[in-house]
């Protein structure tokens, strides 16, 4: 069986929103994107261009977030 889970663009752009608060407070101590969301979520990504890591790396941006500054960064004073 197959389930198919539609959303609208409206819903899908609020998951995004809800997603960047979500890790923005790791963000804020120097974790990378996917540090921050594997600390918070059971998400990981490894394509920044596809699907909902794009949306959610787009919105990060337009929040002073840029994914590539914060890429290489492993935690806090990069100790993780």
């Amino acid at each position: 069986m197959i389930n198919i889970i539609q959303t609208t663009t409206a819903e899908r752009k609020q998951e995004t929103i809800t997603l960047f608060e979500k890790i923005r407070p790791l963000l804020d101590k120097g974790y990378s994107f996917n540090k921050a969301l594997s600390e918070t979520t059971d998400l990981s990504a490894t394509n920044p261009k596809k699907g909902w890591f794009k949306d959610l790396i787009d919105y990060a941006k337009t929040q002073g977030y840029d994914y590539y500054e914060y890429k290489w960064k492993r935690g806090k004073n990069n100790n993780l």
